[in-house]
């Protein structure tokens, strides 16, 4: 028979934004975990109980046990989607900063070209490291066939309806909207 558990136990201080604690958080468990910097996105979920010392976390755990882990609201389940975290990914690595400068540049040139402007400011080389690294892995990770040539199972990358029923998720089609 199928047993179901509510409690997610993370002691790990060294995961720096674990899958295994947002997917437990997805899936409407409590998660324990310790109360430090790479634990503290997950700090917004309610069902996240974090703990400071041995005698925190078995108050932690006692408060797992005996409760009944709430329910997430829309916005919460956005916030654990890889869109959601993709999107936070590009904010933080100021690759959508660089695209929106570029873009504006572009429009003044074509508005006012008799106009001179100072050249813009080098960028570092690490920054353009990173802001390609960025760039590269959002353009991975939104592609099926090159995810297949990097290893990723096939048809994961979207997830069904027997999946979201599963796992209490927004329906693919809100999660993955088709137009058109």
């Amino acid at each position: 028979s199928e047993r179901s558990y509510k409690v997610f136990i993370n002691p790990s201080v060294s995961d720096v934004l674990c899958t295994a604690t947002a997917e437990a958080l997805a899936m409407g468990k409590f998660v324990v975990c310790a109360d430090h910097p790479s634990n503290d996105f997950f700090r917004e979920f309610p069902n996240c109980l974090t703990y400071k010392t041995p005698e925190d976390f078995v108050a932690r755990v006692k408060e797992a046990m005996e409760g009944d882990p709430l329910p997430l609201t829309p916005e919460q389940q956005y916030s654990l989607s890889w869109e959601a975290a993709t999107q936070r990914f590009m904010r933080y690595s100021d690759l959508d900063q660089l695209l929106k400068t570029k873009k504006k540049k572009k429009q003044n040139n074509n508005n006012n070209n008799n106009e001179k402007k100072p050249p813009p400011s080098p960028r570092s080389i690490p920054e353009m490291v990173d802001s390609g690294l960025a760039f590269a892995h959002y353009c991975l990770t939104g592609n099926e066939f090159l995810r297949l040539c990097t290893g990723a199972i096939p048809g994961t990358r979207d997830y069904g309806k027997q999946h979201s029923k599963d796992l209490h998720l927004l329906p693919p089609l809100v999660e993955n909207p088709v137009y058109g």
